[in-house]
């Protein structure tokens, strides 16, 4: 095949990652944890509650 060919082909639609009911129950867990994971480390949030904020995320 050159070039040519190769450009003109259509391209298959890549299937998404993620079901619409996985991103809404991602979105919806991301919202309840966003106050942890985009808050500033400090002396009461550090890289550890950080990290179950996202470990709670990704359990759900």
């Amino acid at each position: 095949m050159d070039a040519v060919t190769l450009y003109e082909k259509k391209r298959e639609k890549r299937k998404s990652n993620w079901t619409k009911i996985e991103t809404e129950v991602f979105a919806a867990a991301y919202i309840e944890q966003h106050a942890l994971i985009s808050g500033n480390f400090s002396s009461t949030l550090s890289g550890k509650d950080k990290d179950l904020a996202w470990g709670k995320i990704t359990e759900q």
